[in-house]
């Protein structure tokens, strides 16, 4: 009050209007930061000539410490990572690994078909 008082009115509109847009542009560079960062953890880095290096399964066994099974070329390897090192802890026979199960477009048609045909009959 005692600004707009003594006639400075349009400084103190100014700075609230530089201010106002600098926290629109601060939070645009945080949500663009995070979207990034999103993005680029879903690209899967890949070989140059693609496919001979496939983490098959991990799972978290504490904080910061993960067990994984990698497949390198025909050989699959059982490893441990830490906050600071990841260390090779076997080598697993082809034999005992059981390759995740991913759904066939075949089987998903079906799931979709048979929702489709539920949500129809809950329609009508």
């Amino acid at each position: 009050m005692l600004l707009a008082a003594s006639g400075n009115g349009g400084e103190v509109s100014n700075f609230a209007g530089q201010a106002l847009s600098m926290l629109v542009i601060l939070a645009v560079l945080i949500f663009g930061g995070i979207w990034l960062v999103k993005v680029i953890s879903r690209v899967k880095i890949t070989g140059a000539f693609g496919g001979n290096i496939c983490v098959i399964e991990g799972v978290g066994i504490g904080i910061g410490c993960s067990l994984h099974i990698i497949r390198a070329g025909n050989k699959y390897f059982l490893i441990g990572a830490g906050k600071e090192s990841i260390s090779l802890l076997a080598e697993i026979p082809r034999e005992e690994i059981k390759e995740p199960k991913t759904m066939s477009s075949a089987v998903f048609q079906q799931y979709l078909d048979k929702f489709l045909k539920k949500k129809g009959n809950g329609d009508e």
